[in-house]
């Protein structure tokens, strides 16, 4: 179906998700690459976006004909401007209203009874829901009836000008040289470091092999402290108190002069070539809302192994890149925990058997970027647009409803059971982020 008229919607502050920064001004360039052509036009929303304003905006949508809106952002809820839309097109035929595109974020199940709020739009107004990987897509479903899925899948695109295998050789060597790597096995994670994400564990893995293999490797993080720890089960975290917990995980271990670097926050240039210098990315994450995994798909663009928890979003990456290894995880009481023995031997076999082989490693970041570039997602969203139907939603599940009211009742730690432990119903949600 080709599209007259289209509207980009994403918010007007900056993000202080620094992946969904990248995410959104990424898929607004492959959707501007798939409209090439049409007439585009992009609306900035402010994050408290309120009905009032949704109603203005759907207004000038119905006035100036649009036949299509995107919605770009994970914050705020599109749920907001679903109701404005099915209100001022309320007396416009089913085919004759503009189609909504929606991409969800991780926080899908945090937003539940904003969604819940429009059960009636969704009855009533075309809309489809876009999640960037399969086992998110998996979650959505559990919540919908209808004919067929709501969801389909489009990763969340790289810039391929960014992360890429251009000046491998130079920027591997220079970078390995800054850190006193030349002849070392270099492990690289990148992203947040909280408790979710299981850093802690992932250097005292690095460290027992460090010892066991007598081998010459280094461990470099880069990325910001963060203090989220699992809010939804109850257990909050203040400024500073992650950084706490970390030390007392890591005790012994020596941060200052060891082969372990913090590194911090680097800009997009830099961090290309610690992707480059490295020998494998490694992420033992069970964040609850890992519904992607824009660290991984920018190591994969470089053609790095990787080493990653089978959890969520991480998963669909085995789908687009031929050097992932899955570790297990397990849904338990206390939360999803990756299996570190596994962790263990994996990292092992790795260092083991690997070989540095660049001619490899840009084979690999080519097929990577075959899945995950913005050209990649334009022809994806092409096909997905051709594919599409606007009918597919009847209702809400029981287990939505469920999830709905634990979040009104209890809102700062639905999922908190009767001790300090994650309630079965968490367990029975998030099931289908592991398996």
């Amino acid at each position: 179906m080709k599209y007259k008229k289209i509207m980009l919607i994403s918010k007007n502050e900056i993000s202080s998700w620094e992946s969904c920064k990248h995410i959104t001004s990424n898929l607004a360039s492959s959707y501007l690459q798939a409209f090439s052509g049409a007439n585009v036009e992009t609306l900035k929303v402010p994050e408290d976006f309120s009905l009032f304003t949704a109603f203005e905006s759907a207004q000038k949508i119905k006035n100036d004909d649009f036949d299509l809106i995107i919605w770009l952002d994970h914050k705020p809820n599109a749920s907001v401007m679903l109701e404005a839309l099915n209100i001022v097109f309320e007396q416009t035929d089913y085919d004759k209203k503009p189609k909504f595109i929606i991409h969800l974020f991780g926080d899908f199940v945090l937003d539940c009874v904003g969604w819940e709020s429009v059960e009636v739009a969704l009855k009533n107004y075309p809309v489809h829901f876009i999640t960037a990987s399969d086992r998110q897509k998996k979650l959505v479903d559990m919540f919908c009836f209808g004919p067929e899925s709501i969801c389909s899948v489009i990763p969340f695109p790289v810039n391929e000008s960014i992360f890429n295998v251009d000046n491998l050789v130079d920027n591997r060597q220079k970078y390995r040289e800054k850190f006193n790597a030349t002849n070392d096995f270099v492990v690289l994670y990148t992203g947040r470091i909280s408790y979710q994400k299981n850093v802690d564990a992932v250097v005292k893995i690095f460290k027992s092999l460090e010892t066991a293999l007598n081998k010459k490797m280094q461990l470099w993080i880069i990325g910001p402290w963060d203090d989220i720890f699992l809010p939804y089960a109850g257990m909050k975290g203040f400024p500073g108190s992650y950084y706490s917990q970390f030390q007392g995980a890591t005790s012994g271990i020596d941060f200052e002069n060891g082969q372990v670097k913090f590194v911090g926050q680097l800009a997009a240039a830099e961090l290309l070539k610690t992707y480059q210098a490295a020998d494998l990315f490694m992420s033992l994450s069970a964040y609850n809302d890992e519904d992607y995994g824009m660290s991984v798909a920018e190591a994969m663009s470089t053609g790095l192994p990787c080493l990653l928890s089978d959890w969520g979003g991480f998963s669909s990456f085995k789908n687009y890149f031929d050097d992932v290894e899955l570790v297990k995880v397990e849904l338990t009481n206390d939360g999803p925990r990756v299996n570190i023995d596994e962790a263990r031997k994996k990292l092992m076999k790795t260092l083991l058997v690997s070989e540095n082989n660049l001619e490899r490693r840009t084979l690999s970041a080519q097929k990577a970027l075959g899945f995950v570039s913005i050209n990649a997602c334009e022809k994806k969203i092409k096909t997905t647009l051709e594919e599409v139907r606007f009918s597919s939603f009847e209702k809400f599940t029981p287990v939505f409803y469920k999830m709905c009211a634990l979040f009104k009742m209890n809102p700062q730690s639905p999922f908190k059971g009767r001790t300090s432990q994650l309630s079965e119903f968490y367990k029975e949600i998030y099931t289908n982020y592991v398996s």
